[in-house]
């Protein structure tokens, strides 16, 4: 017999359209995009990939490994911006790993979004050239809808949770500037042996404290592990419903506020 929640929140997912999360006609976007797209950002290894893989098998009925996986230990499988439809409204662009998670992380995120990372790309980690990136990534996509990123998923793994929260303040004031919404959270690897409790407790404070108030301990399905298990499912499909609303937010603030800008 099928779960009743995952029924509930795979019909919410697959009824969605740009804007219907927002119960009261008058206060949706009144001209949404097309398409709402969901950005993963993260530091290689931490599961990414692993994410969109579990949503497609989540929101679908069979596991399919389309989106390549990597390891910490090795280098970064996504080499480029990677969308995976969910569904005719709702895309999914993987990212590959950043190699940095500090002052530097806007930069490394600029890079990728803006598409001109590469292997033998090296950049001089300067305060003239991260404001000269963020200035460039506003103009970018203002200029193409094509280009818009509407919900930002920071992606940590509980194995390797080695920043702090104020690692990430710079990053999240300039998401929240930038769309008028803080980015979701999600953490992995909660589950593991040999994660320490009271820093994912003290990491999820720190961020709370700094306004993110969506943050997801999951565990995703992977190449080696992906057994039908219910509460992953529900962990996944949580997560993801809580993507299309924080969606629905930026692209209303978008239209009332000129100053919000779409990454």
């Amino acid at each position: 017999m099928a779960d009743s929640r995952i029924v509930e929140l795979r019909g919410v997912i697959r009824r969605y359209k740009p804007g219907s999360t927002i119960r009261i006609a008058r206060q949706r976007p009144q001209d949404p995009p097309a398409r709402l797209r969901i950005g993963l950002f993260g530091p290689p290894g931490v599961g990414k990939s692993a994410f969109v893989n579990s949503v497609l098998y989540a929101t679908g009925d069979t596991w399919d490994n389309q989106a390549p996986e990597g390891f910490a230990e090795e280098a970064s499988k996504t080499r480029a911006l990677n969308s995976y439809d969910i569904s005719n409204f709702i895309s999914l662009v993987d990212n590959r790993g950043m190699r940095g998670l500090g002052g530097n992380f806007m930069v490394e995120l600029g890079n990728q979004v803006a598409g001109v990372y590469d292997d033998g790309y090296e950049v001089e980690w300067d305060s003239g050239f991260y404001k000269r990136l963020v200035s460039g990534l506003k103009r970018t996509f203002l200029s193409s809808q094509d280009c818009e990123i509407h919900t930002c998923v920071l992606v940590v793994s509980a194995k390797r949770l080695c920043i702090r929260p104020a690692d990430l303040r710079e990053l999240v004031q300039t998401i929240r500037s930038m769309t008028g919404e803080p980015p979701i959270v999600i953490i992995t690897n909660c589950s593991s042996s040999l994660v320490v409790r009271s820093d994912v407790a003290a990491f999820r404070v720190g961020l709370q404290d700094m306004g993110v108030n969506y943050l997801f301990e999951l565990e995703n399905y992977t190449l080696q592990s992906h057994a039908y298990n219910r509460k992953k499912h529900v962990e996944v499909l949580e997560a993801l419903r809580q993507c299309l609303v924080v969606g629905d937010r930026v692209m209303k603030n978008k239209e009332e506020n000129s100053q919000c800008t779409i990454l």
